[in-house]
């Protein structure tokens, strides 16, 4: 008898991860708190650079000596299959 292989559909979600680097070289990774995900990894990359902007703005007011701030998305581990 044959056997049919199924693959299962995955629907891939993206959430934003902020990297935030001090003054001195060390980075730490930081996720939203609300836990947000987009469908999309253009819509969530576009959020997360504006994001990095405006923290990196709100840290020179403060004067918070930072080297870089970096918005970008990762896949979501919980994205479940289909």
């Amino acid at each position: 008898m044959a056997h049919l292989a199924t693959e299962r559909a995955t629907i891939i979600m993206w959430k934003m991860l902020i990297i935030i680097c001090a003054v001195g070289g060390q980075c730490l990774p930081f996720h939203e708190t609300t836990n947000v995900t987009y469908d999309d990894k253009e819509e969530c990359m576009a959020f997360a650079q504006d994001k990095a902007e405006i923290m990196m703005s709100e840290a020179m007011q403060m004067r918070i000596p930072l080297s870089s701030i970096e918005g970008t998305c990762i896949q979501d581990p919980t994205s479940k299959p289909i």
